[in-house]
């Protein structure tokens, strides 16, 4: 075997990885990342094949491929076709790591790929006037679907002292990223199971209230346009909207469900189609504003109703568009100052205090009521 520095690096494996009850994947997974920490296995460094592991290790080929999936994502190490696995170039940052003079939080985020919609715009908007307030830097790092073994290594780069996760994520490439990093607040996403810090917004409890006022002003026959179909809000809100038809009496069954993606577009595209039925309801839950947003200005260009005289609608999030309709949209309001506040709060709390205790908060999304919701007129 030509490459013998890395084999020699973990050659102990073989010999004791029975005494633990860890998977054995795990457990080569620890052997190898502590040794490219510890410098054993130095950067830019390639590792024997797989082949060459399983044989040296006494494990089987999926456990080394397992255990390299594990070093992948965080950050560890990386592939390249056809020549090999390395060691990184650039390692992740380590939690014990000296604190910069000026505080530099990371926002790590999907939906900040491209042009952030209104909601996330104001989210991130908050976050820089609190972390403005310290004198601090907010380093935005876009990351695109769930590489998170690149994200990692910017991450790096970047120097951070803590990061901020703004949802929605891959959770098993979350937990890697998370466990490996410096102190870390997730913003818009649960994740159980996990010690970070969460700040969330009750969109089971906000989806109630929404559907209730509808309900309250004798709406009986209720549509509701979703969210895209893998985020955790479009389950959530699903589940409250139900939870209201239900004590009322209405079957979750009966009720029209519009497919969207909290993009104006695709609210303007569902009220199109809702428009097309013989009987359209009499009010529409919208499970973003964006898409409420959307589906006023398909009822005025498409159809001679007016809202809220034949058709109610309304959103959920309260963003600044909403006062911008005719009329102005009736909604549940999301506090992004708050989750700006409460989210820097724990960064330095985390930062700052020894014994900083994880918390996870649930903030409740209460009834903005305007212009685009009445009483349902007789048909």
């Amino acid at each position: 075997m030509k490459n013998k520095s890395p084999i020699s690096a973990i050659q102990t494996f073989a010999r004791d990885h029975r005494e633990s009850g860890e998977h054995l994947y795990r457990q080569l997974a620890l052997r190898l990342g502590r040794n490219i920490r510890d410098g054993k296995l130095k950067p830019g460094q390639r590792l024997p094949s797989m082949d060459d592991l399983a044989t040296t290790c006494g494990v089987t080929k999926i456990t080394v491929r397992r255990a390299l999936l594990e070093l992948k994502s965080e950050g560890l190490i990386y592939t390249k076709p056809a020549q090999g696995t390395y060691v990184s170039e650039t390692l992740p940052v380590r939690r014990e790591r000296v604190r910069n003079k000026v505080l530099t939080v990371g926002l790590i985020s999907r939906v900040l790929t491209g042009e952030p919609g209104p909601y996330h715009a104001e989210i991130l908007a908050s976050l820089r006037t609190e972390i403005s307030k310290r004198k601090g830097n907010l380093v935005v790092l876009p990351m695109p679907q769930s590489d998170t073994a690149d994200i990692s290594e910017q991450m790096g780069h970047a120097n951070l002292d803590a990061v901020i996760f703004l949802g929605p994520f891959d959770s098993d490439g979350l937990r890697r990223i998370v466990r490996n990093g410096p102190p870390s607040v997730l913003v818009d996403f649960q994740l159980r199971g996990l010690r970070v810090d969460t700040i969330a917004v009750d969109n089971i409890g906000g989806a109630e209230t929404a559907v209730n006022h509808l309900l309250a002003l004798g709406h009986k026959d209720i549509a509701v346009f979703l969210g895209e179909d893998d985020a955790a809000a479009t389950r959530e809100r699903l589940e409250g909207a139900h939870n209201a038809l239900k004590q009322a009496g209405i079957p979750g069954e009966s009720v029209r469900h519009f497919q969207g993606d909290f993009r104006l577009d695709s609210g303007y595209q569902a009220m199109a189609s809702l428009l097309k039925s013989k009987a359209p309801p009499t009010a529409v839950f919208c499970m973003n504003d964006e898409m409420a947003v959307g589906a006023i200005q398909a009822v005025h260009r498409l159809s001679p109703l007016e809202v809220p005289r034949d058709i109610s609608i309304i959103g959920f999030d309260d963003i600044i568009w909403g006062t911008t309709t005719h009329p102005r949209l009736t909604t549940v309001r999301v506090d992004k100052s708050l989750i700006g506040r409460l989210t820097i709060e724990r960064v330095l709390s985390a930062l700052e205090n020894h014994t900083h205790t994880v918390t996870s908060t649930l903030l409740d999304a209460e009834l903005l009521q305007r212009e685009s919701t009445a009483p349902p007129a007789r048909r």
